[in-house]
């Protein structure tokens, strides 16, 4: 007697519906996981790329404008620390702010949470002042010959998964010509 929904295949033919959808799940999840863990990677890698470049590109803006204020670094580097998180600030390899056109007329600075300045060395003429390789009080302010600034933000990104690598160094430089302060006749 025959069964209604149901097909006799024979003796040791057995259906095998179910085990195409386990096989293409483990296909696709083979395919799928590397795929969203780069898709990751590449975000967070971005994310900093940004950030570093956002940080740079402001900080090169305010000392720009401040030209030869004594104060021009150190307003450079807070805009720094105002742009970027703890935790992105805890990965800031150095920060080097210098003259465009002569590049031994500059100062490397490093964060360091633990001092009050929080770079050193410390360009911040209220705090403990150590004068900076290109003085602002030198730069050339005058309308028809003005210094350009360079400033270079050097980052480390930790990779999340270390598929790729540990970690990857992140350098963004950033130029800005001086405001001019001084107007020749």
């Amino acid at each position: 007697m025959r069964r209604w929904g149901r097909r006799s295949r024979g003796w040791g033919h057995e259906s095998d519906d179910g085990a195409t959808l386990v096989e293409t799940s483990f296909v696709m999840a083979l395919l799928l996981v590397p795929l969203l863990l780069g898709i990751l990677e590449f975000g967070l890698l971005f994310k900093d790329w940004l950030t570093v470049s956002n940080a740079s590109r402001e900080a090169a803006n305010v000392i720009s404008a401040a030209a030869d204020n004594p104060i021009a670094d150190i307003a450079g580097l807070r805009i720094i620390e105002r742009t970027m998180t703890d935790d992105n600030l805890a990965s800031l390899q150095s920060v080097r702010i210098e003259n465009a056109a002569d590049a031994s007329a500059g100062t490397t600075y490093f964060y360091d949470a633990g001092t009050a300045c929080k770079w050193n060395p410390c360009p911040d003429p209220d705090g403990a002042y150590v004068q900076p390789g290109w003085v602002p009080s030198s730069r050339n302010v005058v309308f028809n010959n003005l210094d350009t600034v360079a400033v270079t933000l050097t980052f480390q990104h930790n990779y999340v998964t270390g598929i790729i690598g540990s970690s990857i160094d992140l350098t963004r430089t950033i130029t800005n010509r001086l405001e001019p302060q001084i107007f020749a006749p």
